[in-house]
């Protein structure tokens, strides 16, 4: 079944649903939708729908909701990443949207490109993940001038993908439960000397060390969330 991004909107059972404008065009002609069609509704604030395809015309469709789910958000991770360049950006922001986070921090590194990506282009591309992987929440994304304007203090653990130096830092496999945890991903090339010196200095740091050979960004985000989840 396809999904199909509705953002905000209140789903009651039993409604029927009138769709026009911006939505309309996408739903007519991005998701495709046909006539008599069984589609999943979502909303971006934990609401799911599913909902039956009535009519389409050319301004208008509408459709019945047939049953409702309300999903409560995990707000146990959250991400922040150290921006790289635009494909790998892209990248990291579908995947961290498919992996369920809470926040998405878009920190401004020391070998970041000098432009901020384009806020349009960012949503486009988290609505896809979203639809596709059937989340019902979309995270927040918040923009950050330099890695110091982060609040280490909101979070009881901050993870960073590194190379683990001292023992003392490594990252427990053993989740302590209702932790919120900041996992952070630098940008390709490395965390700058300054960067790493920062983050390493917050007490709650701790360091994820992979037996694996230098990894991409966007597979670091994706190898970093995945360790957090297999966590007991």
């Amino acid at each position: 079944m396809r999904a199909a991004l509705l953002q905000g909107q209140i789903f009651r059972q039993g409604e029927t649903l009138s769709v026009i404008g911006e939505m309309h065009h996408h739903l007519a002609n991005v998701t495709r939708l046909e006539k008599s069609e069984q589609v999943l509704l979502l909303n971006g604030v934990g609401g799911k729908a599913l909902a039956h395809v009535l009519v389409i015309t050319k301004k208008e469709i509408q459709l019945a909701l047939t049953e409702i789910i309300q999903s409560p958000k995990d707000e146990l991770y959250d991400v922040l990443i150290l921006i790289p360049k635009r494909e790998a950006l892209e990248s990291m922001l579908k995947a961290a949207v498919e992996m369920g986070v809470g926040r998405i921090y878009l920190a401004k590194g020391q070998r970041s490109p000098e432009r901020l990506p384009d806020e349009r282009r960012v949503q486009a591309l988290m609505q896809s993940a979203l639809e596709q992987s059937n989340n019902p929440w979309m995270p927040e994304v918040i923009e950050c001038d330099e890695l110091s304007a982060v609040f280490p203090e909101n979070f009881q653990e901050i993870l960073v993908m590194d190379v683990a130096l001292d023992g003392s830092k490594a990252a427990q496999k053993v989740r302590i439960p209702g932790q919120k945890t900041l996992l952070i991903v630098g940008p390709e090339g490395g965390y700058s000397p300054a960067e790493r010196a920062m983050i390493l200095a917050w007490p709650q740091t701790r360091v994820v060390s992979l037996p694996t050979p230098i990894l991409r960004a966007p597979t670091a985000l994706i190898a970093g969330l995945g360790w957090c989840h297999a966590r007991a």
